[in-house]
């Protein structure tokens, strides 16, 4: 069977989105955090856009 993948829109500084990919990629999910700036996090696949404005999001959307 294959492994559930997940995707997670956050900052990844955020404690919560730290806590929520940490525990799900240990109960061996494939997580991918989708962030704008900061730093990649550990042990969990991390896409850092630039921030570039209010509308960050909706520009990186066909990324």
């Amino acid at each position: 069977m294959a492994r559930a993948r997940i995707v997670i829109f956050g900052w990844a500084h955020s404690v919560h989105i730290r806590r929520w990919s940490g525990g799900l990629v240990n109960r061996g999910y494939d997580v991918k955090v989708v962030s704008l700036g900061r730093q990649p996090l550990e042990g969990v696949e991390t896409v850092v856009l630039p921030r570039r404005g209010g509308w960050s999001w909706f520009r990186h959307a066909a990324r």
